[in-house]
């Protein structure tokens, strides 16, 4: 290390909290835990919305995903849907299990902003503002580091990679 680079630096000189402002913001345990808390909201509330009904869902068929949404509602689906979404809304708001929520919202929030773009197109902006609070949610690099292990090493420390080698070098030696 050179006697000008700064020992508080990462690994090749990168600064672990991010040169940017927002990149330093992304990784902060409040601003994840305000968008979880943020995220949770939508969740809970359509898990509200469908047991007390205060807003209706959208009329006519101008737009396929109006259609879609009644037929979920009438055919049984939008009960696990809501099972769903409280599920993920109440983790989000626990301290301990924000990460495990975030991780699991994050493919509805994808098919929730995929659904809009393609089927109703007047609920986009909400779709990506959930993907967006959900991305920041689930930004916590020590535990997607612990989740997915070091990229350079995660191949090779696995234990039953040894074990491999151990087999197969006593192999070769029983036959030569």
């Amino acid at each position: 290390m050179s006697a000008g680079a700064d020992s508080s630096a990462g690994p090749r000189g990168i600064d672990p909290a991010g040169s940017s402002p927002v990149a330093g913001a992304l990784r902060s345990p409040r601003a994840r835990a305000i968008a979880c808390a943020a995220l949770a909201v939508p969740l809970l509330g359509s898990a509200a919305n469908y047991v007390f009904g205060f807003i209706e869902p959208p009329e006519g068929d101008e737009f396929l995903g109006s259609v879609m949404w009644r037929l979920m509602r009438e055919g049984g689906l939008f009960l696990w849907v809501v099972l769903g979404h409280t599920v993920t809304g109440a983790m989000l708001l626990l301290p301990r299990w924000r990460f495990a929520g975030a991780l699991l919202q994050l493919p509805i929030s994808l098919g929730i902003a995929a659904f809009n773009l393609t089927m109703f197109p007047p609920g986009v902006g909400a779709a990506l503002v959930m993907l967006a609070l959900n991305l920041v949610a689930v930004a916590d690099p020590d535990r997607l580091t612990a989740l997915l292990g070091e990229p350079a090493t995660r191949a090779r420390s696995a234990p039953h990679f040894d074990r491999l080698d151990n087999l197969q070098s006593s192999d070769h030696d029983r036959h030569a």
